[in-house]
């Protein structure tokens, strides 16, 4: 997990470590504890698929039973980062082959509405420990390792002068390199070797250039080791916009612009920090993901980059992470096909994409308590009588819990199907919806129209009519 760089501490549970009278096949790690308070509620565990694009695939599920008791095996070829979020805290350990783990999970919290419908809410970290205390196991090394870079951040932090604090910055990191426990393997050497290059950063000892000349010139990417991950992408970020700003890189936004990637990677072979392939193609990956979400660079042409880089890199898992990427900024685009959901409505039938398709699909991710969103449900009643059967209007409610949604889509007398993402948070993640209302458009092929679409007081009306008229369909302008 990425470090709290104001240096706050984690809240750290405990990890009964357990026997099993049963063994286990050398790559199974097993996870089991005892949570009444979860009985009945399903456990999602999930793994990196990669770093770069935040994607996460699932590692393995268990609901405990009506004791709270839970058992899960899952089978690793090498020590993983799991995380598992439950209400406001997301949990976290690194499980290796062999591992076994009892896990005492924290008090079931759910999030406060505010903090559910804040798209930039984030969890309670707590990093899972053994008790009695393993001092072989990845995941306690790990732990006390990071528990010292926390201190030695705090250390640098409260000097009071700047001699002061070069002395501390020289004491911290001759400790943390003394720290022998993580030097047996070698993901753990490796781990406190990058972490190393995030204390130099974050204390302000080490400039961008000095970390990428030390930590990633002519060195193996690490693609599973988050101490890697994070320092990767710290060094770095918007790359493509710093080496912009050169004589050497000046033309990068006309590369970009013809989505070339032959001519960006020519450009930037002119450093000789990405003269490795393996590496300029992950600060490729990395740049092409980040700026999707910014408006610095053409979208078509860093599509091209991105289809051109997935053809032709040698290097498995750079396509593989080329592919996340595709996946994540795709279904967004105008002309791809919207995320799918399976969601249950008002009447508890469960609804999907393809129940409307045929008609123009406008999709309202909303909440019933909020006045804003309620205020838009009367424009959007008008806009459903006047342009009739072609339009389908569906409401994704994120209500916290599912009787309040019944109870309201019961007593408008709104005809629209009002369905339930509240207990699928990954529906509201995938539309990237950061506040309520907002709208996607659909065609009747099932292809985003507008993405995201303007709401029913920001000209929605007007885009209507023009897509109906383009497709001979008529409007009733005059009903009310």
């Amino acid at each position: 997990m990425r470090l709290n760089a104001r240096g706050g501490l984690l809240i750290c549970l405990l990890l009964l470590s357990a026997q099993y009278g049963v063994a286990q096949l050398a790559r199974t790690a097993t996870i089991a504890g005892s949570a009444p308070q979860y009985a009945g509620v399903e456990l999602r565990w999930m793994r990196p698929a990669d770093a770069l694009s935040g994607t996460k695939r699932l590692a393995g599920t268990v609901t405990p039973d009506k004791k709270g008791d839970f058992t899960l095996q899952l089978s690793l070829e090498s020590p993983q980062l799991l995380t598992l979020e439950v209400g406001r805290y997301l949990c976290y350990l690194y499980a290796e082959p062999g591992g076994k783990y009892r896990i005492t999970l924290p008090p079931l919290e759910e999030k406060e509405e505010a903090d559910r419908l804040n798209p930039y809410f984030e969890p309670i970290e707590v990093h899972l420990q053994s008790i009695p205390l393993d001092s072989l196991q990845t995941n306690f090394r790990i732990a006390r390792f990071d528990e010292e870079l926390e201190r030695a951040l705090d250390s640098v932090t409260l000097a009071t002068d700047s001699l002061a604090m070069r002395v501390n910055l020289r004491a911290m990191a001759s400790r943390l390199a003394g720290f022998d426990t993580l030097n047996n393997t070698p993901f753990l050497r490796d781990y406190k070797f990058y972490r190393m290059g995030l204390f130099g950063f974050l204390s302000g000892s080490m400039k961008v250039q000095a970390l990428s000349d030390r930590y990633f010139k002519r060195k193996r990417p690490l693609y599973d080791n988050p101490a890697y991950t994070d320092l990767f992408a710290i060094v770095y970020q918007r790359y493509f916009v710093y080496h912009g700003r050169t004589k050497e890189g000046r033309s990068i936004n006309q590369a970009i612009s013809a989505g070339s990637y032959s001519r960006l990677k020519s450009i930037l072979q002119q450093n000789d920090n990405l003269a490795q392939d393996s590496l300029m193609e992950l600060v490729i990956l990395k740049n092409l993901h980040d700026e999707f979400y910014n408006d610095t660079y053409s979208r078509a042409g860093l599509t091209q980059i991105l289809d051109s880089l997935c053809q032709q890199t040698k290097i498995a898992e750079h396509r593989a992470i080329g592919l996340n990427i595709q996946n994540k900024v795709n279904r967004l685009l105008k002309g791809h096909e919207p995320s799918p959901f399976s969601l249950p409505d008002q009447d508890g039938v469960v609804r999907t994409m393809a129940d409307y398709k045929g008609r123009v699909i406008l999709l309202c991710f909303c909440t019933t308590s909020s006045y804003t969103c309620i205020q838009d449900f009367a424009l959007l009643a008008r806009l459903q009588r006047q342009f009739g059967e072609h339009l389908q209007i569906v409401a994704i409610c994120a209500d916290i819990r599912y009787e309040s949604m019944v109870h309201y889509a019961q007593t408008s007398g709104y005809k629209w199907p009002f369905v339930y993402c509240g207990g699928e948070p990954r529906v509201v993640a995938d539309y990237d919806v950061r506040s309520y209302p907002t709208y996607y458009l659909v065609d009747p092929e099932g292809k985003l129209l507008l993405s995201p679409a303007p709401g029913p007081q920001e000209g929605l009306g007007r885009v209507l009519f023009e897509q109906w008229r383009a497709r001979g369909w008529s409007v009733e302008v005059n009903n009310q």
